[in-house]
């Protein structure tokens, strides 16, 4: 499970000031997108109407060199083409339909240029909506979702060093055994204070005292306790029932 998962599955009900300011910049930067998305698409529109006005130029264009060709051809042949009448007929269609699309054309390229004008203005309003939406991402990152952590972390660390506890106060009584009886068998108990749980420079994460003499006043009395367990779980052994 990710931890924007676990997060939004143990969401606080009433939400974070971090975590309102960012929902409300997201919100406010996703309708500034929406709304210059929506205005691309009336340039697509526009620009629909210049490719249709462009298409009909090229046929008029087209219409006429057949036009000319058909001429050109009664010119040295002496006798007009057979279809002159027709083609004459199409470009004239053609130059009609294509006469259409001229107004068209140049109001939907004054309108687009309006639009592009627009469109980057929003362009440069959405930027500016998304430059606070990272720092909050850190913000919520940095705090809100560390702390929303915390018991689950301390749960599974505490549940880490009581096995461990259990484990190495095993394999001191293992040690003490092999020492008494001169036997070079041991399980390397002394190993128990290597047991390093790193966690994020977070105050909610902190374990123990900051104070380093008291540190190893704490390490000391942990020792003496481990030594005492284990010597406890040694007796037990040898005089408890059978």
């Amino acid at each position: 499970m990710s931890i924007l998962t676990a997060f939004r599955k143990a969401a606080a009900p009433e939400p974070t000031p971090n975590r309102s300011a960012f929902i409300e910049a997201r919100r406010a930067y996703t309708a500034k997108a929406q709304e210059r998305l929506a205005l691309i698409e009336k340039m697509g529109e526009l620009q629909r109407h210049t490719r249709a006005a462009d298409a009909a130029a090229a046929k008029v264009a087209a219409l006429r060199a057949d036009v000319d060709a058909g001429v050109a051809a009664t010119l040295l042949d002496g006798a007009p083409a057979p279809d002159m009448e027709d083609r004459k007929r199409a470009l004239a269609a053609a130059e009609q339909e294509s006469a259409e699309w001229v107004p068209i054309a140049r109001a939907a390229d004054v309108a687009h240029r309006r639009f592009a004008a627009q469109a980057s203005e929003l362009t440069r309003q959405e930027q500016e909506l998304y430059a606070p939406i990272r720092q909050l991402a850190h913000a919520i990152f940095y705090d809100d979702l560390l702390v929303d952590l915390v018991s689950e972390f301390r749960e599974a660390e505490e549940k880490l060093r009581a096995v461990h506890r259990r484990v190495f106060t095993v394999a001191r009584a293992a040690d003490h055994l092999a020492q008494q009886c001169g036997v070079g068998l041991f399980r390397d108990s002394g190993r128990y204070t290597e047991l390093h749980v790193s966690r994020p420079a977070h105050d909610a994460y902190w374990r123990g005292s900051r104070d380093p003499w008291t540190v190893v006043q704490e390490e000391r009395a942990d020792h003496m306790a481990l030594d005492a367990e284990a010597d406890q779980l040694i007796h037990d052994l040898l005089t408890g029932p059978v």
